[in-house]
């Protein structure tokens, strides 16, 4: 390729580059389809179904730190609040992934399956709503934890509960505001 070829190239390329933002895309996560009156959103704890202890207490945080961090006020009851945000967690489930050579459970996936509701208070309708927001995680199985047992999980592996929990946070947070 020669020098003139070259500079012409990189100069089309710098070009298509510059003009590239101008297509209509952006970036995800700036957008607000909420009605303008919303200003405060009341968060009580969610409802636990499944049989894991306290599992509703940590997706309940994580989802108003994901709130708060997208500007938003948050109240921990109904009452003053412009819309409400409700779940039930459904059910949580481990299952295997992965094996030791002595087939041991090595590896572990857990999903996580709620009932969610974001309600507008003021015009007293559902603005947002899915009966099973499922999330997942995998977390590596130690010698003294039972891979069935999903509560072990939990108050055993924090990492994973966290990433979990933000997880959860982030879909439920983004769907709303995003109106996905």
């Amino acid at each position: 390729m020669t020098r003139m070829t070259r500079r012409l190239l990189l100069g089309f390329v710098t070009i298509a580059w510059l003009t590239w933002p101008a297509c209509g895309y952006s970036l995800a996560g700036r957008g607000n389809f909420l009605p303008a009156y919303i200003k405060t959103i009341g968060i009580p704890p969610f409802v636990n179904h499944s049989s894991v202890p306290n599992i509703d207490q940590i997706l309940t945080e994580s989802t108003v730190q994901e709130f708060i961090s997208r500007g938003r006020h948050v109240l921990p009851a109904t009452a003053g609040a412009d819309a409400i945000l409700t779940a039930t967690v459904i059910s949580v489930v481990t299952s295997p992934l992965a094996f030791t050579a002595g087939r041991q459970v090595s590896r572990v996936q857990i999903i996580v399956t709620a009932d969610v509701e974001f309600r507008d208070t003021h015009a007293d309708k559902v603005l947002w709503a899915n009966k099973s927001v499922q999330v997942r995680d995998e977390y590596d199985v130690s010698s003294t934890t039972n891979p069935n047992d999903a509560g072990a999980f939990l108050s055993g592996d924090a990492n994973a509960r966290q990433r979990l929990a933000k997880t959860f946070a982030q879909q439920v947070v983004t769907s709303i505001l995003e109106a996905f």
